[in-house]
């Protein structure tokens, strides 16, 4: 295996598991021994796991840390693969609190178009960027 010093540092690698020539059933050991691997398949014979994460194209992996990382990888013609690998976490956290930002404002609007339905007064709010009015519902029902 070849890795450059960004790959060490996101995965915290000894220098001697990045040194190239080095098997990825090494690192994987690693990584089970120092507790990162979430994911049972590595119980399976680690080069048998190794032969099957090249089958694998595009993979995320969670770290103990809590980190998420998007491995990617492409096929070489020998079966080896190129595989670019992005700490992906700050994206990830948008994604979810842009989820429940999502589900707070859906929520709101529930909560407000049950109470401008429920009321028995005309109501209006102003506009004042546009210097113009805009009639609620319950206002445009008591005109009926």
């Amino acid at each position: 295996m070849i890795s450059n010093r960004r790959f060490q540092e996101m995965y915290r690698l000894p220098d001697e598991l990045v040194t190239p020539g080095t098997p990825l059933s090494r690192i994987l050991q690693f990584y089970e021994d120092r507790g990162d691997v979430r994911d049972t398949k590595l119980n399976q014979d680690l080069d048998q796991y190794s032969q099957l994460i090249g089958a694998a194209h595009k993979q995320d992996y969670e770290p103990a840390d809590g980190r998420k990382i998007r491995i990617h990888r492409n096929p070489l013609s020998d079966g080896g693969w190129v595989a670019t690998h992005e700490d992906v976490t700050e994206q990830k956290r948008g994604e979810q609190l842009l989820t429940e930002k999502a589900a707070e404002l859906e929520a709101m609007n529930v909560r407000f178009d049950a109470a401008l339905n429920n009321m028995s007064q005309g109501s209006a709010c102003s506009m004042p960027s546009r210097r113009s009015w805009s009639p609620m519902r319950a206002m445009a029902k008591s005109t009926d």
